[in-house]
């Protein structure tokens, strides 16, 4: 792993950083430690990216009498296992925070302590710890690395999966999309991330609603069933087809709306929701292997063809923006849409690997 252009967002993205920071192991602790030792500039960006995730997946909580023995027998084993002189030995770092903080010490200037400072060092640290047990108690919102991992579901264009949650809801990813959520959920409810568009079928649970989340848009439902498309750059639409569910913009407490089977939700990305009907049949044909085109802006009509096959297209001679097209391919090859389209939109076109060149005759 090379770390040495690696930003913060990088460390905060990376699922071995997150890993070690919120459910490190000895191994992970001793990976990281190389890492850092081989690039000890990228200690502030570690600093700061760890800051970021504790103050992310903070809770609560207080020390236990327990916790408080345990603390003082960790001091008393660290003054019994003292090192003779010339014997080396390995230190397995407890976490992030320890191995971030000895790497500190390391780029300080280093000091030979006698046996009597040692004592001395090592009495200060008793009272320091035992001020921080204090402290602890008496403020229960202080920072704590928890557990949490998360499951993250990725199709690259071109191909599209379908899932079972550990809640029983079945999901259809379709292709260029992703899904991110915490693993086996939370408590009191199920919540999801998607990027791209998803069909969800939930598992009713009325203790646990499940809410999906958009950029600033989510989606909250029991147990329905709706279609979520959500292109990069672009509108969001939500389908309800079974249930009901509840859209509301976060950035706006003041926008929500209720949809019932057969209604639709747009949320423009300059702002505002918009309610309305659909077709059934055209929204979920995708869940099909159906590629449906009804008056479709032919650029639009190209992006989709380009997710859903995994192609590249290079396009001369770009066409009228007021040019549509229509057809329903059922689970064809991209050739034969391509055929059946180019009647219409009177262009020649050229399959070579993994690209599409396209070219418009004057319209």
């Amino acid at each position: 792993m090379d770390i040495d252009r690696w930003t913060v967002e990088d460390f905060v993205l990376s699922f071995e950083f997150r890993k070690w920071v919120l459910s490190p192991d000895a191994e992970t602790n001793l990976v990281w430690e190389g890492l850092l030792s081989k690039n000890p500039e990228k200690l502030k960006e570690i600093k700061l990216a760890r800051e970021i995730l504790i103050n992310l997946s903070s809770k609560s909580f207080k020390l236990s009498v327990h916790d408080k023995e345990e603390l003082w027998k960790k001091v008393e084993l660290e003054t019994e296992n003292t090192v003779e002189e010339g014997e080396t030995r390995k230190i397995i770092p407890l976490n992030a925070n320890s191995t971030i903080k000895r790497m500190e010490q390391k780029q300080r200037p280093l000091f030979q302590f006698s046996q009597f400072y040692r004592i001395v060092a090592i009495l200060v640290l008793c009272f320091g710890l035992s001020f921080l047990a204090a402290t602890l108690l008496q403020e229960p919102e202080e920072e704590m690395e928890s557990s949490i991992i998360y499951t993250e579901h990725i199709n690259r264009p071109g191909v599209k999966s379908k899932l079972t949650l550990t809640d029983g809801t079945q999901v259809i990813l379709n292709s260029g999309s992703s899904l991110c959520y915490v693993e086996n959920f939370e408590q009191d409810k199920r919540e999801l991330f998607l990027e791209g568009e998803a069909y969800f079928d939930v598992f009713k649970d009325p203790k646990r609603p499940f809410i999906v989340h958009t950029g600033t848009i989510s989606t909250t439902a029991l147990g329905t069933s709706f279609n979520i498309s959500a292109p990069e750059d672009q509108a969001i639409n939500i389908y309800l087809l079974t249930g009901r569910v509840l859209v509301a913009d976060q950035s706006d407490s003041r926008t929500e709306i209720f949809l019932e089977r057969g209604e639709a939700a747009l949320a423009d990305k300059h702002g505002g929701m918009t309610k309305g009907k659909f077709d059934e049949e055209r929204v979920t044909a995708w869940t099909k292997g159906i590629v449906v085109f009804d008056r479709t802006p032919i650029m639009e009509a190209i992006r989709v063809l380009e997710n859903w096959y995994g192609m590249k297209f290079d396009i001369k001679n770009k066409p009228a923006t007021n040019l549509t097209v229509s057809g329903k391919f059922d689970n064809e090859l991209l050739q034969n849409i391509l055929i059946g389209l180019s009647y219409s939109a009177r262009f020649q076109f050229k399959i070579q690997d993994d690209k599409v060149m396209m070219n418009f005759t004057n319209q």
